[in-house]
C-alpha cells in the first residue's frame, strides 16, 4: 500500500512536474502566441487601414472623374459642384495615404498617383472649359486624347500600389508562420494554436481576396461602361460625319492658318476639285481668284471678330452664284454653301418679265389693275385715263370705286368665287359718268403672292352697236313677216286658180320661191339675233323620225335642183324627240350647202343611221375641199367657203352657224371632214331625247 502510494506519489509528482512543465511551456507558448498575435493583428490592422485608404482614394478619384464626364454630356452645373467636392475628398485621401503608407515603394507610387491625378484634372478642366464654350466635339476629343491616358496610368498606379500592399502582407505572413513554427514545435497545443491562427489568417486572406475580386469586378464594370461610352461617342462622331456627307449641302472647314481640314462630297462638284487634293492646302492657294473679294473679306471678318457671316456672291472662275454661311469655331472656320445660280437666273428672268409686263401694260389700250382681295396694288396708264384718275389716286383704293353701285355686290361675289370668265359691268368715272366695261380676270404671282389681274375694256360703242344690230334685225325680221306672208299667200292662191298661162305660171312660181327664200333668210336672221343676245334658239321637241323629215327636204331640193343627183339612205331606227321644224331647217341648210359647193351633175348623199341612244345624220358632196384655214372657223357667223357668182347670191354666211346652234339646242354635235380624195362630209349626232329645259318655240316658223 505504501509502495503503491509512493508510486502514485512519484507519478503524481511526475505528472505534476510534467503538468508544471506543460504549464510553463504553455505559458511560454501563450506569451509567444500573444506576441505573435499582437504583431499579426497590428500588421493586419495596418494593412487593412492602408488598403482602405488606397481604395477610398481610388473610389473618390473615380467619382470625381465620373462627375466631370457627366457634366460634359449633360452640361448641368450641379455635377461640377459635386466634382469639386469629390476633388476635396481626394486631396484629403492623399494626405491620409501619405500618413499611413511609410514604405519607399508605396510612397513613390503615391507620388505617381498624385502626378497622374493632377495631369488628369488639368486636362479635364480644359475639356470642361471647352464644354462651357459650346464646343462639345473639342471637349470629347480632349477627354479621349488627354484625360483617358492619364486615367489609364492612374488605374495602373492604383493597381501597383494595391499589389505592393498585398506583397508586403504576404511577406509578413510568411515570417509570422516561420516564427510560429519555431515557437510551437514543442507543444501540440501551440501547433494547434498556430494552425488556428493560420486558419484565421487564411480566412482573412480569403476575405481580402473576395474584397479584391469585388473591387476588380467593379473596375472591370467601370471600364466596360467607359468603353461603351467611348463607343457611343465614336458612333455619334461617325453619325455627324455621315450627316455632313449626306446632307446635300456643300461644306468645308479650315483652321486658323486657312489650311483646308475637311471637305464633304457635296462640295466636290461645286468646287470642281477632288477633296483629297484640297486637304492640307491653304484656301487662298486653292482659290487664288477669291483673294480681296467678298469671300476674303467676310471670312476674315468671321475669324477676326468671331462672328458668323451670311452672304451671297458671284464667283467668276466657277461661273457660280453661291449662298455662304461661315461659322467660326475653336480650330478655325466652318463654311456651308449652296449653288443658287438657278435661283438667281430665275429671279433675273422674273425681273425681266416684270419689266416686260409693265411695258406691255403701259402700252395696252385696256385698263389693267392688279389687286389683292379687291385692294388695288398697281394700275396702268390706260386704266387711269379710262376712269379719269391719276395713278396715285388709283393705287391703294378698292376696285369697287370704279364700279357702279348696283354692280358692286356682284363684282365682290365674282372676286370671292375666283371667277375668271369675262363679265360686263357699269363702270363709274371720277366725274360720275357711267359706261359699259368688259372685265377679264386672271391670277398671277406678284412679289411672291398670288393676286388677281383684271383687264377692263370700254365696250360702250360695241354695246351700242350690238343693241342697235339686234334691234335692227328684230325690227327687220318682224316687220317683213306680214308683207312677206301676203306675197307668199297671194302666189299660192294664183297657183291654185289654175287659169294662168305658162309665162304667168313661171312668174308666180318664181315669186313664190323668192318669198320662201326670203322667209328662210328672215328666220335665220331672227335665230342669229336670239343666239347673239344669249337667249338661244327656241325648240319644241316632239316625236318625229329624222329620215322622214329629210326625205321631204330632199324631195323639194330635187325639184329645185334638177342638175344634181340625190340619194337618201336610212339605217335602223331614226326616230326621237326633236323639233320637226328645226330638224327640217338643219337638213335644208346642210343639203343646200352641199348643192351650192358641188359641181353640176355630181351626187349629194344623205345618210340617216339609228344607234342605241342617238341618231347620226351625214351629208356628203363631191367637189373641191374646204381650205384648212377656213375649216376651223366654218361654223362661225358670216363665214363662207370659196365663193362663186352663184354662191354669193345664195349665201349670207349664217347657215352653218344656225345649224350648229340648232344642233347644240338639241344636245347634239356637228362636225365636218373635207379632203381632196373623199370630198366633204357634214355629220350631225343627236341624242334621241334632248337634255335640259325646253325653250319656248315661236308660234309661227314661217312668214
Amino acid at each position: 500500500m505504501i509502495q503503491y502510494r509512493g508510486m502514485v506519489s512519484r507519478w503524481l509528482a511526475t505528472l505534476v512536474f510534467a503538468a508544471l512543465c506543460l504549464v510553463m511551456v504553455g505559458a511560454m507558448a501563450a506569451l509567444s502566441l500573444r506576441r505573435v498575435g499582437q504583431e499579426l493583428a497590428m500588421l493586419v490592422a495596418d494593412d487593412a487601414r492602408d488598403l482602405y485608404v488606397v481604395q477610398k482614394l481610388q473610389s473618390d478619384s473615380e467619382h470625381t472623374a465620373r462627375k466631370a464626364r457627366t457634366y460634359l454630356f449633360t452640361g448641368e452645373e450641379r455635377f461640377l459642384r459635386e466634382m469639386e467636392a469629390s476633388r476635396t475628398a481626394v486631396q484629403e485621401d492623399l494626405r491620409q495615404a501619405h500618413q499611413v503608407i511609410d514604405s519607399p515603394q508605396g510612397t513613390q507610387l503615391l507620388r505617381t498617383i498624385e502626378q497622374h491625378q493632377h495631369t488628369a484634372w488639368v486636362e479635364m478642366d480644359r475639356a470642361i472649359e471647352q464644354r462651357r464654350l459650346g464646343n462639345i466635339d473639342e471637349s470629347i476629343r480632349r477627354v479621349l486624347q488627354a484625360v483617358q491616358p492619364e486615367r489609364d496610368a492612374l488605374d495602373a498606379a492604383f493597381a501597383m500600389l494595391v499589389e505592393h500592399k498585398h506583397t508586403r502582407l504576404e511577406l509578413h505572413q510568411a515570417g509570422v508562420v516561420r516564427g510560429a513554427h519555431r515557437s510551437f514545435l514543442l507543444v501540440l497545443g501551440s501547433l494547434v494554436l498556430v494552425l488556428l491562427l493560420t486558419g484565421a489568417l487564411m480566412l482573412y486572406r480569403r476575405r481580402v481576396a473576395r474584397r479584391e475580386e469585388r473591387v476588380a469586378s467593379e473596375l472591370r464594370e467601370s471600364q466596360a461602361k467607359l468603353r461603351t461610352m467611348f463607343e457611343e461617342l465614336r458612333r455619334a462622331h461617325a453619325r455627324i460625319l455621315d450627316i455632313l456627307e449626306d446632307s446635300g449641302v456643300a461644306f468645308y472647314a479650315v483652321d486658323k492658318q486657312w489650311r483646308i481640314t475637311y471637305v464633304n462630297k457635296a462640295a466636290e462638284p461645286l468646287l470642281r476639285q477632288q477633296r483629297e487634293r484640297m486637304l492640307g492646302q491653304k484656301l487662298w492657294e486653292v482659290f487664288p481668284e477669291a483673294v480681296d473679294t467678298v469671300y476674303w473679306n467676310q471670312f476674315h471678318r468671321a475669324l477676326e471678330e468671331n462672328v458668323p457671316v451670311h452672304f451671297e456672291a458671284w464667283y467668276e472662275p466657277l461661273e457660280l452664284w453661291t449662298e455662304v454661311r461661315a461659322q467660326p469655331c475653336v480650330d478655325g472656320l466652318s463654311v456651308y454653301f449652296l449653288d443658287i445660280t438657278a435661283r438667281k437666273q430665275a429671279e433675273e428672268e422674273a425681273r425681266e418679265n416684270a419689266e416686260k409686263y409693265r411695258a406691255l401694260a403701259s402700252a395696252s389700250f385696256d385698263g389693267i389693275v392688279i389687286h389683292d382681295a379687291g385692294l388695288v396694288l398697281e394700275a396702268n396708264e390706260s386704266h387711269s385715263r379710262m376712269f379719269g384718275y391719276t395713278a396715285e389716286e388709283v393705287v391703294g383704293t378698292p376696285v369697287s370705286r370704279f364700279i357702279a353701285p348696283e354692280d358692286r355686290e356682284r363684282v365682290e361675289r365674282i372676286i370671292q368665287t375666283r371667277q375668271t370668265s369675262p363679265y360686263e359691268v357699269q363702270g363709274l368715272r371720277k366725274d360720275g359718268s357711267r359706261f359699259h366695261v368688259e372685265v377679264i380676270a386672271r391670277y398671277l404671282e406678284y412679289h411672291g403672292k398670288r393676286v388677281r389681274a383684271a383687264a377692263m375694256r370700254d365696250i360702250t360703242e360695241r354695246k351700242w352697236m350690238s343693241d342697235y344690230e339686234q334691234k335692227l334685225l328684230g325690227i327687220v325680221g318682224h316687220d317683213l313677216r306680214s308683207p312677206l306672208s301676203a306675197v307668199l299667200a297671194s302666189a299660192e292662191l294664183l297657183q291654185l286658180r289654175g287659169d294662168l298661162s305658162a309665162p304667168q305660171e313661171k312668174a308666180v312660181a318664181r315669186i313664190r320661191r323668192a318669198a320662201v327664200r326670203m322667209r328662210g333668210l328672215i328666220t335665220t336672221m331672227l335665230d342669229y339675233t336670239r343666239e347673239r343676245s344669249g337667249v338661244g334658239v327656241p325648240i319644241a321637241p316632239a316625236p318625229v323620225c329624222f329620215h322622214e323629215v329629210g326625205a321631204r327636204v330632199l324631195e323639194e331640193l330635187r325639184t329645185a335642183h334638177a342638175d344634181h343627183r340625190f340619194v337618201c339612205d336610212a339605217e335602223g331606227d331614226t326616230c326621237g324627240r326633236w323639233d320637226p321644224v328645226r330638224l327640217e331647217q338643219v337638213a335644208m341648210n346642210l343639203l343646200e350647202n352641199a348643192v351650192k359647193y358641188s359641181p353640176p351633175g355630181s351626187l349629194v348623199r344623205a345618210v340617216y343611221r339609228g344607234e342605241a341612244d342617238r341618231v347620226v345624220f351625214s351629208v356628203h358632196n363631191e367637189g373641191r375641199p374646204i381650205p384648212p384655214e377656213l375649216l376651223a372657223h366654218l361654223f362661225e357667223p358670216f363665214r363662207r367657203g370659196e365663193q362663186t357668182e352663184r354662191t354669193v347670191r345664195q349665201s349670207a354666211g349664217l347657215g352653218l352657224f344656225i345649224v350648229k346652234s340648232l344642233v347644240s339646242a338639241h344636245g347634239g354635235e356637228v362636225d365636218v371632214c373635207s379632203t381632196e380624195a373623199g370630198g366633204t362630209t357634214f355629220t350631225v349626232v343627236l341624242p334621241r331625247d334632248p337634255p335640259g329645259r325646253e325653250r319656248e318655240a315661236p308660234a309661227v316658223h314661217g312668214p
